[in-house]
């Protein structure tokens, strides 16, 4: 689905039976909308689909089981190679309460992910209702430890434990810096300096932006790149190093109008952690840097040029695009890279506090429309392509800042 085309509508139709059908189908991870049409003499018919939300680290999409009621009646669903289809009747003129609830079953349990419910008033007139991921209520939480069932799934936590994740929980622990010891941004790597970075989650583990989002051409397979990012911070400022293509596999362009079609950079703030289904305008923040100003020449892109770019996502917080100094470095045989300071307070995210945080690369291949997509906490494809963070913030990593130590 392209950033630019979230589908969001309501139209009149016309609907020759009185009948409610569902149809549910949890083979494709891409968001399909769900459709409820209603017939001006009560017949309704639903088309529904599992939000591409559920395709995420742990929960196992072949798991996942709808539940469907009208007026506080379940509907008997029937599951045909992954659609779930059933009927019903619904008189006519009668006001309807539908609710749907999804579940993905763990185990002997069946643990509940979300769940949508509308009433529909006196149906006596045709209309049709689009139900797309951010609809849903993802706010239920089986152990009341203040972490949602669906994200506990998303960062692997037991969703029935209130001791899991832990209080605190995070992946990364970003490295406190004396401001004397912060980068010089110029695009070039200072071992002196990045030296003193976070290189590695909790558990040892590289930061490599290696999850295959998008493959429309990909050279390489899933986990293959050793793409990476590395941070450190000052309390001030918030410093990213992020190594992209290198060698034989480098392929710049700079030709479209959205510089996430081009080679870029994408970095993602949720500064309060809320990790909500959709950006709450506040501390959602979604930037994109591109590798290069001119396809042409080849040019870098950088802060301190007057023709830098760099942009906000469509449903980016406001933020201050000053308070962001950048250099890229084309480096042809080399590594393409990007050097990154972002004023923390600007970020709004705090020094003590968990706040959620994502790095993504985005690679074109032969100009035009992007070809390849790579994320660092964002899941990997399976099957079709995926690309979430930019509508959910709930699919974000956990990271939070190493306290400066006292001088």
């Amino acid at each position: 689905m392209n950033q630019r085309s979230l589908i969001s509508m309501y139209r009149i139709v016309r609907m020759p039976a009185v009948v409610v059908a569902l149809c549910a189908s949890l083979v494709a991870c891409t968001d399909s909308p769900s459709v409820v049409q209603v017939g001006e003499e009560g017949e309704t018919n639903f088309t529904i689909t599992a939000p591409t939300m559920f395709n995420t680290r742990a929960v196992v999409t072949e798991n996942l089981n709808v539940t469907v009621r009208l007026n506080d009646r379940t509907v008997l669903m029937s599951n045909n190679n992954g659609q779930w289809t059933g009927n019903t009747n619904v008189p006519e003129s009668s006001s309807v309460n539908l609710e749907i609830n999804w579940y993905e079953a763990i185990g002997t349990r069946n643990l509940h992910l979300a769940k949508y419910s509308r009433a529909f008033e006196n149906v006596n007139q045709n209309l049709a209702l689009t139900i797309v991921s951010e609809d849903y209520d993802i706010a239920i939480d089986d152990d009341n430890d203040s972490h949602y069932n669906l994200i506990e799934r998303r960062e692997n936590t037991d969703p029935y434990d209130a001791n899991s994740p832990s209080a605190g929980f995070s992946t990364v622990l970003i490295t406190a810096v004396d401001p004397q010891n912060a980068p010089i941004i110029d695009g070039a790597y200072d071992a002196n300096k990045w030296g003193n970075a976070q290189f590695v989650d909790k558990d040892g583990r590289r930061l490599y932006i290696n999850h295959l989002m998008i493959d429309q051409g990909a050279a390489q397979a899933n986990e293959e790149p050793l793409y990476q990012w590395a941070a450190m911070h000052d309390e001030k400022y918030l410093y990213l190093f992020v190594f992209g293509e290198a060698g034989q596999y480098q392929t710049p362009h700079k030709d479209s109008e959205n510089s996430f079609n081009d080679d870029s950079l994408e970095i993602f703030f949720d500064g309060n952690n809320s990790k909500l289904l959709s950006y709450d305008g506040v501390d959602d923040i979604h930037i994109i840097i591109p590798l290069m100003t001119d396809g042409a020449t080849r040019r870098a892109n950088n802060s301190a040029n007057a023709d830098a770019i760099v942009e906000l996502g469509d449903r980016s917080a406001p933020f201050d695009l000053s308070k962001i100094d950048f250099a890229t470095c084309v480096c042809l045989g080399d590594r393409y890279t990007w050097e990154v300071r972002i004023e923390l307070e600007e970020a709004q995210v705090p020094i003590s506090e968990v706040f959620g945080f994502e790095v993504q690369l985005n690679d074109d291949n032969d100009g035009d429309a992007r070809d390849v997509k790579w994320g660092w906490f964002h899941p990997a494809r399976v099957n079709v392509d995926t690309d979430q963070t930019w509508r959910f913030p709930v699919v974000m990593g956990n990271v939070n800042l190493e306290p400066l130590p006292d001088i």
